[in-house]
């Protein structure tokens, strides 16, 4: 299976944090950085901060940038 990328960035830094995943394909890498953003919520909330500024950017093995997840736009 390909190695996914994914950097949790808080507002427009740098990344906070960089994780490389297994994931079927590019959809599945997307569906992973939902449930990122969906846990960042709990955990932002858990901690009293404001979520609103976090990301997630989805790289593929070759460090093309294949999608980038907002908390907003899970947070319907």
């Amino acid at each position: 299976m390909p190695i996914f990328h994914f950097a949790y960035h808080e507002g427009d830094g740098l990344p906070i944090d960089v994780v490389d995943m297994e994931c079927a394909d590019g959809e599945a890498a997307i569906l992973a950085a939902v449930e990122a953003a969906r846990d960042n919520i709990r955990e932002a909330v858990g901690r009293n901060t404001d979520p609103s500024k976090f990301l997630v950017h989805v790289y593929d093995d070759t460090n093309r940038l294949i999608g980038t997840m907002r908390i907003s736009d899970v947070m319907t």
